[in-house]
């Protein structure tokens, strides 16, 4: 009698859950406008960055490393190998003449400058 009730047939089952939807949307939109603004920001600033850069090389640090060297800087180059910083900090106290990175109208090489004089020009620290 049994093998009669083993009939097949095609079925389809449906499941359901429940789960919470929010009914206000304000944190949403708080938490979209901030990561929007955050990536409108990180744009204007790359996009600054990009246009204005002029004396740099991207992933090349002795660039950088040659920029410094100049005759104001090579003391502390040669001697800092193996000085702390605090040692360093403590040779350069009250000889802190603001500086800038800039073409020398000397040399024509790109080195460390005081940054103005009475004439409102950048001039080499050597």
């Amino acid at each position: 009698m049994l093998p009669l009730f083993d009939i097949t047939g095609d079925v389809q089952v449906a499941f359901s859950t429940e789960e919470r939807i929010p009914k206000k949307w304000g944190g949403l939109i708080a938490v979209l406008a901030m990561v929007s603004m955050y990536l409108i920001c990180v744009w204007i600033i790359t996009t600054l960055y990009v246009r204005n850069v002029r004396y740099t090389r991207q992933g090349n640090c002795w660039h950088a490393v040659s920029q410094l060297m100049s005759k104001p800087t090579q003391f502390i180059l040669k001697q800092s190998n193996e000085l702390r910083d605090k040692h360093i900090e403590n040779m350069l106290k009250g000889d802190d003449p603001l500086v800038t990175i800039n073409q020398s109208t000397n040399t024509g090489k790109v080195e460390v400058l005081e940054y103005k004089t009475t004439e409102g020009q950048c001039r080499s620290l050597s």
